[in-house]
């Protein structure tokens, strides 16, 4: 049971309570229940007006509403970010050194959540981290999320790379085909100077 609770009273013919975990929580559920089954006709304009604001303004992320909260409840829809990492990822948000940038990165979630070309207002049903991904062919998009398994999403910031071919395919293939080999580029064109860097 939480520490505090949030609720509301409608004052009707029999009352009705809303009881929730959060305020926000229960804001969603009165817009649902009270607000978005009331005849937009019956509102006045005034009201209406502000009500659409509201609902416009709000923040949300792609996954959490909050993300203070989803720091410290990591998304279960959030897939293939080790423990360890998301463990790193926590320790630097609660660190509070870069948090200017832990907000923009969010608010870019909600931007895409928000936008006509991207979902539409349409909370995604799975988020995955493209790191441990290993594609068949090279992997030209440098995508660092996939969304629902259709959109790809770069999170590098101010970067201009609009691919991510591997070093034979680009020196050696100049970017033509997708073979993949089992060996290392490195170690065959430079092996004594790829041996020294992990020495």
């Amino acid at each position: 049971m939480p520490a505090a609770i949030a609720c509301a009273i409608v004052h009707d013919d029999p009352p009705e309570v809303f009881i929730a975990e959060a305020i926000e929580t229960l804001n969603w559920i009165l817009a649902l229940k009270l607000i978005a089954q009331c005849p937009g006709r019956e509102v006045p304009e005034t009201i209406r007006a502000a009500l659409r604001s509201a609902v416009l303004d709000e923040q949300f992320g792609m996954l959490v509403e909050d993300l203070a909260r989803g720091v410290s409840q990591r998304p279960s829809r959030l897939l293939h970010v080790s423990d360890q990492a998301w463990e790193h990822f926590a320790d630097g948000y609660y660190a509070g050194d870069h948090r200017a940038m832990f907000e923009t990165a969010f608010q870019n979630g909600v931007s895409f959540l928000r936008a006509e070309d991207g979902l539409r207002n349409r909370p995604p049903k799975v988020v995955e981290w493209k790191g441990p991904h290993r594609p068949p062919g090279d992997d030209v998009v440098p995508a660092d999320l996939r969304i629902d398994h259709v959109y790809q999403v770069s999170c590098k910031y101010l970067s201009r790379i609009m691919q991510n071919p591997g070093p034979a395919r680009l020196f050696d293939r100049l970017l033509v085909g997708e073979a993949r080999t089992n060996t290392s580029w490195f170690h065959l064109v430079a092996p004594s100077e790829y041996q020294a860097f992990y020495s």
